[in-house]
């Protein structure tokens, strides 16, 4: 790394650090005067109020450092193209995409920053922010109980069918369970009053068994206290009525519940497009400089004024993008991957027109 690199670097450390703190404090302003008449009314402490910052803290931090780059690499790139300093630079042979290659390689390497930040730290700081503002404002409990539908095992052939998911006690009522064989035949079926989960599997209580004996009559065995049914090995949270957060869990959690998911026939869509996000998400930093390294020379005056708007404005029309190419994902029109990609795409291809476009 040359002394010009190094003098770019500084000036955007100082920048990007004034920056993230700036956002962090809006972020966190906007979250607590959002709910500060619920504070007041509940009378919640300064400390617990603190608590609820010091847990929203991480996702302040992975929000804003993309719009920080964006704003500090633009910011520096301005300034040098406002004072004329880029002159001498690009008369002296060194082009554009050398002289922003501290920022690709810083790119990159936050990218991969934020992706195990979000996958190690702020799953668990969402979830014990919910938790405690639900203890504070006193609020219901989010419930997940779910009433009257089905799921399968492919695998074994078996089909069931459940009155009702208690997500509290992790029980499960009137569940009705038919199994075929491998020639979709049927071979027997059970009918309880209730199933609990063991930590491995389902077990059924009070059950009702029919099956045929070797002559081909219906068997009706009464009143079996227990079956271990171990192809119920759906954890409980699979039946779960709005589904678990993909935003507090992590990659390898996330991956395993969006499976069972899959396996037990229950809608998986939006659950495989947040997680497919966990990884664009941490993109958006290449895109980000990308463009702040072409949008830099485009003001020649009020150089923090301009680099801030198109800071802003680029990142709400981004996450825009993003809501409307999820949206159109969850409800069947795109494959997952492509809502959750699309947009890092479009703008990574927007920012290398404009990058080619840029002044030397």
């Amino acid at each position: 790394m040359n002394t010009l690199h190094r003098m770019i670097l500084k000036m955007f450390a100082v920048v990007f650090l004034i920056t993230l703190l700036f956002f962090i404090l809006i972020l966190e302003l906007v979250d607590i005067f959002a709910n500060i008449w619920h504070y007041m009314d509940n009378n919640v402490s300064w400390g617990n109020i603190l608590l609820v910052v010091f847990y929203y803290l991480p996702k302040c931090i992975s929000y804003s450092i993309p719009v920080s780059m964006l704003f500090a690499i633009s910011f520096t790139m301005g300034s040098l193209y406002a004072n004329n300093e880029l002159i001498a630079v690009f008369n002296s042979g060194i082009s554009l995409i050398r002289l922003v290659t501290p920022f690709l390689l810083l790119g990159l390497i936050v990218s991969v920053g934020i992706f195990f930040f979000e996958d190690q730290v702020v799953p668990n700081s969402v979830q014990a922010k919910r938790q405690l503002e639900e203890v504070l404002l006193k609020r219901q409990t989010a419930t997940y109980n779910r009433s009257n539908f089905s799921f399968r095992n492919e695998e074994t052939h078996t089909v069931f069918k459940v009155d009702f998911y208690d997500d509290a006690r992790q029980t499960m009522k009137g569940i009705l369970l038919i199994r075929k064989d491998d020639n979709r035949k049927f071979e027997m079926s059970i009918k309880a009053t209730k199933a609990e989960w063991n930590g491995h599997n389902w077990v059924l209580y009070n059950c009702q068994v029919y099956s045929w004996n070797k002559g081909g009559d219906l068997i009706v065995e009464k009143d079996q206290p227990q079956y271990d049914a171990e192809d119920m090995q759906q954890e409980p949270r699979t039946f779960r009525e709005s589904g678990a957060e993909i935003a507090e869990m992590d990659m390898i959690t996330a991956a395993k519940w969006i499976d069972d998911l899959k396996k037990a026939g229950l809608p998986y869509v939006k659950a495989l497009t947040d997680f497919y996000n966990k990884f664009s998400y941490a993109l958006r930093t290449l895109v980000v400089v990308v463009l702040a390294s072409s949008l830099g020379g485009a003001f020649k005056k009020n150089i923090l004024l301009m680099s801030l708007l198109s800071s802003l404005i680029a990142s709400v029309l981004f996450f825009v993008f993003q809501m409307v190419s999820n949206a159109l994902a969850q409800n069947g029109f795109l494959p997952p991957f492509a809502g959750a990609f699309i947009p890092f795409v479009v703008f990574l291809l927007l920012g290398a027109m404009l990058f080619r476009r840029a002044r030397t």
